[in-house]
């Protein structure tokens, strides 16, 4: 055998192997997103509480990218059914409120031991400068390289959070001291 067919072979062996352990170890995206509001904290709590509740009902949620709804009422414990609207079709995914401080936060997770992504997360309302702050932290786990990580990471996050945004600033308040003046 000669040495450059050797070479390659090696390199081949260990590029395959890298591969193959990078394919088979748990791997981690973390999310972590701010929205500045004019709304008080108890008007963006209600947004967020009816989005999770029917998300239908809500004027700020992302209805084309992803639709929400609980039965019953949304405490701790409460299973949250998530319809996403794929390119490839609707794919229904089940989450659980861990926990919920009324008008405060609230944690859920995923329950389906079948979801690729295992994780969840907590949404925040918190007093900002001008109003209330949205904050959505938080992290899903997986391994080889399912769909569902390339489509959170490569399109959802990025335009759910853009529009979420869109939808709040449709709506806001002015904020506080600014008034519209009408022009002469």
């Amino acid at each position: 055998m000669n040495w450059k067919k050797l070479i390659y072979l090696a390199v081949g062996t260990a590029a395959g192997a890298f591969a193959y352990r990078y394919y088979r170890q748990e791997k981690e995206i973390l999310f972590d997103h701010t929205i500045h509001t004019n709304f008080d904290t108890d008007t963006l709590w209600d947004f967020i509480h009816t989005a999770f509740t029917d998300s239908n009902k809500s004027p700020i949620w992302v209805h084309q990218l992803e639709t929400l709804e609980t039965a019953g009422i949304l405490q701790a414990g409460s299973y949250v059914q998530a319809t996403y609207h794929t390119p490839l079709g609707d794919k229904a995914k089940t989450y659980r409120i861990h926990d919920l401080e009324e008008g405060k936060w609230l944690t859920y997770e995923t329950e389906d031991p079948e979801n690729p992504l295992q994780g969840g997360a907590i949404i925040k309302i918190v007093q900002g400068i001008q109003g209330a702050d949205l904050q959505w932290q938080g992290s899903y786990k997986f391994k080889g390289m399912p769909q569902e990580a390339l489509f959170f990471k490569l399109y959802f996050e990025t335009r759910f959070f853009e529009l979420l945004a869109q939808n709040i600033k449709a709506i806001e308040p002015l904020p506080q001291g600014l008034e519209i003046i009408e022009a002469i």
